[in-house]
């Protein structure tokens, strides 16, 4: 009886989360804060970054987020020296657009 109820509870409360991952991509354009909290950034040949926000191909770091500055710089470094980049999202919106967990240098 319990373990029913467990079962039910979790596909009542089931939330899904989509993450994205866009493997070995060059740096397309960065912007910075606007009136919202975040940097905002597109890759070359990303039409959609994430499925959360449908048909939109933009990035974004909220301020807050704890590794924002170092995303940030990893970014401007793969920018200024076309070096690729995997940018995973957390699968949410933030700001507006796709938000980030993190990136790494990709050959």
């Amino acid at each position: 009886m319990k373990s029913k109820l467990v079962i039910i509870l979790s596909i009542l409360f089931y939330h899904h989360s989509y993450a994205l991952s866009h493997t070995n991509k060059i740096v397309e354009t960065i912007h910075s804060p606007d009136s919202r909290e975040c940097t905002f950034f597109r890759l070359k040949g990303v039409t959609e970054a994430d499925p959360v926000v449908s048909n939109n191909g933009w990035f974004s770091i909220p301020l807050s987020y704890p590794g924002h500055d170092v995303i940030v710089s990893m970014l401007l470094t793969s920018y200024t020296a076309d070096k690729n980049i995997t940018v995973t999202t957390t699968g949410k919106i933030a700001c507006g657009h796709a938000a980030v967990n993190y990136i790494q240098f990709t050959y």
